[in-house]
C-alpha cells in the first residue's frame, strides 16, 4: 500500500507516512515533545522515523539544523522525502542506520521519542515497522540515553518522553550517564488524572535545580476537545511560520 501524504502544523507542513496498517503512524506525543523542548542551533533527533520531530522543530524556529536518524529504510526514505518536499533539505539531513552504531557528530541538543515498551512486556505487532515504533525492537531506552551522552559535551541538552511508568528508570539512566534532571512536567489526559507520560529535559554535567512544571492537560474535561495550549502546538497563530525563512 502507497503511503500517505498528510499535514501538520496547521497544513504548513507536508508529512508522508506509511499508510494505516502499513508501518507506525505519527501521533500526538511527538508534537507535545517539541512543544517542551527548548531551542538549540545544532540538534539531533534519535529513531527520527518519517521526520516529524525535525519537521517540527526547524518550522517552530527552535534549531538551526537537524539530524535524524532511523533505522527503518522505509521510515529513513519517508523522512527524506518530507525534507525535500517541505524544503529543508539544507538545514535536515537523514542518516539511515542503527544509532548504537553510528558515528554522529557532536550537537548542541538531542530528542528522542522512544519506543514506550520493553520488547518483552507486550505482544508483537504483526506490521514490523509499528513494532519497531511502538518496542525496544532496535534498541533500548538505556541505548539512547547512551548515544546521547556520548554526543553532548557539558551543559549540553537531551528532551525525550517516556511513559510515567518508566520515568524513575530514566532518571537513573540519565545519572549514570553523567546527566542532571533540570525540568520535568507530567502529561495528563485531562485535569486531575494520573500522569500517563512525562517530559524530561536534562543537561550534560552539572546543572541547576530541577524544575518541576505544572502538568501539561490534553484534553478539555469532557469530550475530545484539545486544550488551547495543545491545539497551539498543533496549528501555531499566524507569523510563527519560520521553516522556510
Amino acid at each position: 500500500m502507497a503511503p500517505t501524504r498528510d499535514s501538520l502544523w496547521g497544513g504548513r507542513l507536508v508529512l508522508w507516512q506509511p499508510a494505516r496498517g502499513e508501518g507506525y503512524r505519527f501521533n500526538l506525543d511527538p508534537v507535545l515533545l517539541c512543544g517542551f523542548a527548548r531551542a538549540a542551533p545544532r540538534m539531533v533527533d534519535l529513531g527520527t522515523g518519517c521526520g516529524v520531530i525535525g519537521l517540527l522543530l526547524l518550522a517552530q524556529g527552535k534549531a538551526q539544523h537537524v539530524i535524524g536518524v532511523e533505522i527503518q529504510p522505509e521510515l529513513a526514505a519517508l523522512a527524506r522525502r518530507n525534507v525535500e518536499e517541505n524544503g529543508l533539505a539544507d538545514r535536515c539531513e537523514i542518516r539511515e542506520g542503527d544509532l548504537r552504531h553510528l558515528t554522529l557528530p557532536p550537537c548542541d541538543a538531542v530528542i528522542f521519542n522512544p519506543p514506550y515498551f520493553r520488547r518483552h512486556e507486550t505482544r508483537a505487532s504483526p506490521d514490523a515497522g509499528r513494532d519497531g515504533g511502538r518496542r525496544e525492537r532496535y534498541g533500548e531506552l538505556g541505548d539512547f540515553v547512551a548515544v546521547a551522552g556520548r554526543m553532548l559535551e557539558e551543559g549540553g541538552a537531551l528532551s525525550t518522553m517516556v511513559p510515567a511508568s518508566r520515568f524513575p528508570e530514566l532518571v537513573d539512566l540519565l545519572l549514570r550517564h553523567g546527566f542532571s534532571l533540570l525540568r520535568q512536567r507530567a502529561v495528563v489526559s485531562r485535569a486531575g488524572q494520573t500522569p500517563r507520560h512525562m517530559l524530561v529535559e536534562a543537561r550534560r554535567g552539572m546543572g541547576q535545580p530541577l524544575c518541576e512544571e505544572r502538568p501539561l492537560i490534553v484534553h478539555e474535561p469532557h469530550g475530545h476537545a484539545l486544550t488551547a495550549e495543545v491545539q497551539v502546538m498543533l496549528a501555531p497563530v499566524d507569523g510563527a511560520w519560520s521553516a522556510k525563512r
